[in-house]
């Protein structure tokens, strides 16, 4: 395991004549010397992080980001660059600025039956209100047609350990998860999933074509403590956080399907609440399987009125990112 690497490499004491410039003031991170394997080309302790990752997430292979979701999204779209690539609703700016760079033009449709056969398929879920697509449903529409579903999921990576609507488990051919949006990771951490064999050598390519050739082993490692957590920590958190976010929910955003995005009307002070998002009509917060003072917030939204967000909403938070 990645960390083990480290924390061994670190009590050897060895003198650091490699990057980074620091020299140790950051004792674990490093670049990729003897032994910590290559993130583009693994086949070492960062493979096998990855391999027990795919486990974790119960899907065929895993593909680890220092990029954040933007990496993965921009390797994913690259690797069906030669497909037409369909999309439904509101997507992140990641999305759009990929496909003009390899001056791709996507395709906007209303519905899955409008998907082209051999085709794919880009879709955001759960979004940033907490709306969840019927990722089953499109799943066998788009498969009949021969043709990829790609789910950005960058904000649902813990619906694979809290419920069963993870994009991988409900028919997604590839996802995008993100690390550290309701996981325990460092900032950048991010996943590829996939449920199909044989794209490794493929999907490392392209993200080294796109990704720093120096990446940060301090995320690397968060993303082998994401492993040790799911393995060890997760369903004592989730026994704690769960019910208590579902009391929320149920009173503020009962129309909603993910218990960590709570959307709401600002009209009232937050105290010492600091929200995810927050413009004159709207506040999202985010929560995680890790939030901690939930019964304190809880007490502070009693007064709240639930926002029921609808496309124009999610569309004005991603054009402030662009």
């Amino acid at each position: 395991m990645l960390i083990d690497f480290l924390d061994n490499y670190i009590k050897q004491d060895k003198i650091r004549c490699h990057m980074p410039g620091h020299k140790g003031l950051y004792p674990r991170d490093i670049t990729e010397i003897s032994g910590a394997d290559c993130l583009y080309k693994a086949n070492g302790v960062i493979l096998q992080d990855e391999r027990r990752a795919a486990k974790l997430f119960n899907c065929e292979d895993t593909f680890f980001s220092v990029g954040g979701c933007t990496l993965c999204i921009q390797t994913l779209v690259y690797l069906f660059r030669e497909k037409n690539i369909y999309y439904i609703n509101s997507v992140h700016p990641a999305f759009l600025n990929v496909c003009k760079i390899l001056n791709i033009t996507p395709i906007k449709v209303e519905n899955p039956e409008e998907v082209g056969e051999k085709g794919v398929l880009y879709i955001t879920s759960p979004d940033y209100f907490g709306r969840i697509a019927d990722i089953k449903g499109i799943s066998e529409i788009i498969h009949k047609k021969d043709s990829f579903l790609v789910v950005d999921n960058a904000h649902g990576a813990h619906l694979a350990f809290t419920s069963e609507n993870h994009p991988i488990h409900c028919g997604a051919d590839f996802t995008c998860d993100s690390g550290f949006k309701t996981l325990p990771a460092l900032t950048g951490a991010a996943y590829i999933h996939t449920v199909h064999k044989g794209y490794r050598d493929k999907v490392k390519q392209i993200m080294s074509i796109f990704g720093s050739s120096s990446p940060n082993y301090l995320i690397l490692a968060s993303l082998d403590g994401n492993n040790e957590y799911v393995q060890k920590s997760i369903k004592k958190d989730i026994s704690r956080t769960v019910p208590i976010l579902k009391q929320i929910k149920k009173r503020h955003n009962p129309k909603t399907d993910d218990l960590f995005h709570i959307a709401l009307q600002n009209t009232i002070d937050l105290k010492n609440i600091e929200p995810e998002y927050v413009n004159e009509d709207f506040v999202i917060l985010l929560f995680s399987i890790m939030s901690k003072s939930l019964e304190e917030i809880r007490g502070i939204l009693n007064d709240y009125i639930p926002y029921i967000s609808n496309d124009n909403d999610q569309e004005r938070i991603f054009n402030t990112y662009i």
